[in-house]
């Protein structure tokens, strides 16, 4: 009996397949999301491992990376390409003149500071700013 239910069951699983492979081919934001949020989770761990053991540059640069593919699906536009201000559009007005604007433009600030200047820049006060970024990067994962 349960040989005479394979080909049933090979054809069920066959079009289910089929049917869940259109509905994703119909909704590319619904992989996009996903895409990100395992992307997210990914760098949040990288920025935690580069925070435990001291690495403030890989710091600044892992957050932004985090900050960036958040708010990537929001945009039709690769996460490395978005800037501070496209991040920050995805926050109320109120939010964007606050501690949360506050905290992303300083990450911003900090590594545009040290990609453009001739001596090294200082990351490890991004280092207190942890607890909030990770507050911010919770609320963005929410709204993908």
């Amino acid at each position: 009996v349960p040989l005479q239910l394979a080909p049933a069951m090979v054809l069920l699983g066959l079009w289910s397949w089929d049917r869940r492979r259109r509905f994703l081919e119909s909704h590319p934001e619904l992989v996009r999301r996903r895409q990100a949020r395992r992307a997210l989770r990914r760098e949040r761990r990288a920025f935690r491992r580069a925070a435990m053991i001291g690495d403030a540059p890989g710091f600044a640069r892992r957050a932004i990376t985090a900050l960036q593919i958040a708010a990537a699906p929001h945009f039709p536009a690769e996460p490395r390409a978005l800037v501070c201000g496209e991040v920050l559009s995805l926050f109320e007005p109120r939010e964007q003149i606050g501690e949360t604007g506050q905290v992303i433009r300083s990450f911003f600030e900090c590594d545009e500071r040290a990609t453009f200047a001739a001596k090294r820049e200082n990351h490890k006060p991004l280092f207190g700013l942890q607890p909030e970024l990770e507050g911010i990067l919770e609320r963005m994962e929410a709204k993908l």
